[in-house]
């Protein structure tokens, strides 16, 4: 199951679901064994996504949509599907799905396209008595904002809303439930034709049901919260027992705003100052858990996290477009610097950065730029290259969008201008300033940012470094045992080089770029 095409949907006897196209086997062995199938890029290996239904009474499988995803059947034995757009292609080749959220499709329900002013449609989900929910939007980065179309009723502008929960529709009748971002801040929101109400501010929809909500409530990224039923009435947490609780004892954490879009999560005693810039870059460091925040800061670290200006939540996303490598670069130092300034118990001497593909792309940026601030590095699939991303990722139009380039259609219409411009934003064109000792990690399986790009600036460091490559993960480094080698690797590579700075050091000037 993905965001991008669904899973499956059941109704009675009939079961809708989402496979790739079956390709007979060629016949002849060595005529065209080894031809190269496109597919749809990072985790989706798929090469023409198809919607099948199957009659479990009778057997028969049934190809109904072809090039669709997001199978939904009603009680009423309607059969709504997504069908991807043109805007899935660039320079002639498939684009990437995952985590892109501005491709072109359309809803259609059995085989009839649902009217829509907005190029994006996605997630249709039914009502007991056959009404319809969806997402429409339009937007050139890749998440932004939509709107929540629930029968005759319309809600705009929410943003961090990837699909609609399946039951969505159970809580009330005529309404539809969900969480969406105010700020970093999720929430739980109702949309009816009375309009949208705030249900449960600082949550996230576990499950719904008439009357009654289950949600994740009082997170914070050093804090799992706890889960809780809310109703019209009342929010009661649920004692889940002494499971839920760490089995190592943790020292006790604090959140600390600096700014009102960043914060610092740390132990009460720390003194070193790490910068976790997200990547995207058009997505948010959300105020609720993250592991490896929560790691961190229980060993020591101050996790500074910034939602630099393009982050979704905050309405500003189109201001990162064709800035790239300016001000979120100059957010992530002038974020940095208020830290320090506030919390003078901060070692200034030893700041560290660590951060995976945009951020990772800022962090190679930082060390570069900034050398007598950031004083060691950690990143993942970082972006340092442009030039040669544009024509090896799975969305080069992400590539061209964010860098600002005239041309979106093709990498082979680039000017000479065009190209100074990837290499003037690559982090690749000022990696001789770096002194800081890197830490980089590939996944050897990343179609989003190919592995190519870290050991390109690997083998252009002079300065100390050492290189993990991950042979079995993709993008998100994720898989549980490269996870935990990863972020034991970070800190092992930021203790050791941080205990290494002289005392007597004098630390940095700060400034802030954005003053």
């Amino acid at each position: 199951e993905t965001p991008a095409l669904g899973s499956s949907s059941w109704c009675g006897s009939r079961v809708a679901y989402v496979a790739d196209e079956h390709r007979a086997k060629k016949k002849k062995r060595n005529l065209g064994e080894y031809d190269f199938v496109e597919d749809f890029g990072e985790k989706l290996p798929f090469s023409r996504p198809c919607v099948y239904q199957c009659d479990l009474e009778t057997g028969v499988i049934d190809r109904v949509v072809e090039d669709a995803g997001q199978p939904a059947l009603s009680r009423h034995g309607r059969l709504a599907v997504v069908r991807l757009g043109p805007r899935s292609r660039f320079d002639g080749r498939k684009l990437g799905l995952t985590y892109c959220f501005n491709r072109a499709s359309s809803v259609e329900v059995d085989g009839e396209r649902v009217e829509c002013d907005e190029p994006l449609a996605r997630s249709p989900r039914w009502d007991d008595d056959g009404t319809l929910a969806y997402l429409k939007g339009d937007f050139e980065t890749h998440d932004g904002p939509v709107d929540v179309v629930a029968g005759a009723a319309t809600a705009k502008g929410f943003y961090g809303v990837a699909v609609l929960p399946e039951d969505c529709w159970r809580y009330k009748k005529k309404a539809v439930v969900f969480d969406a971002l105010d700020g970093a801040d999720p929430g739980i929101v109702l949309v009816d034709e009375t309009g949208v109400r705030s249900l449960v501010k600082k949550a996230t929809l576990l499950a719904a049901a008439p009357g009654v909500l289950l949600a994740h409530r009082r997170q914070a990224p050093d804090d799992p919260g706890v889960v809780s039923l809310a109703t019209e009435d009342a929010v009661i947490d649920l004692p889940l027992g002494p499971t839920a609780r760490p089995t190592v004892p943790l020292p006790a954490l604090r959140t600390d705003a600096v700014g009102p879009r960043a914060f610092v999560v740390s132990a009460p005693n720390a003194e070193r100052l790490v910068l976790v810039p997200h990547g995207g870059p058009h997505s948010c460091s959300r105020a609720t858990y993250a592991a490896p925040v929560a790691f961190l800061a229980s060993r020591g670290y101050a996790c500074l996290l910034v939602n630099y200006r393009g982050s979704i939540g905050f309405g500003d996303e189109t201001e990162l477009l064709g800035r790239v490598a300016e001000i979120d670069v100059d957010d992530c130092v002038a974020a940095t610097t208020a830290a320090l300034e506030a919390l003078p118990h901060l070692d200034r001497r030893r700041v560290a950065v660590c951060g995976g593909s945009h951020g990772g792309f800022l962090t190679a940026h930082l060390i570069a730029r900034h050398p007598d601030l950031f004083k060691v590095a950690s990143m993942r699939n970082p972006v340092v290259n442009l030039l040669s991303m544009l024509a090896t990722t799975d969305i080069p139009d992400w590539v061209a969008v964010e860098a600002g380039l005239q041309t979106t259609k093709t990498s082979h219409a680039l000017t000479d201008a065009d190209l100074l411009t990837l290499r003037d934003r690559s982090p690749l064109a000022t990696v001789a300033a770096v002194t800081a000792p890197s830490l980089i990690a590939i996944g050897l399986k990343d179609k989003r940012v190919p592995p190519s790009q870290g050991l390109e600036f690997y083998h252009a460091l002079t300065a100390p470094k050492r290189l993990l490559a991950y042979p079995d993960d993709d993008h998100a480094i994720d898989s549980p045992k490269s996870a935990a080698d990863y972020w034991l690797a970070t800190l092992d590579w930021f203790d050791t080089h941080l205990a290494a700075i002289n005392d007597h050091d004098a630390p940095p000037q700060l400034r802030n770029p954005n003053n």
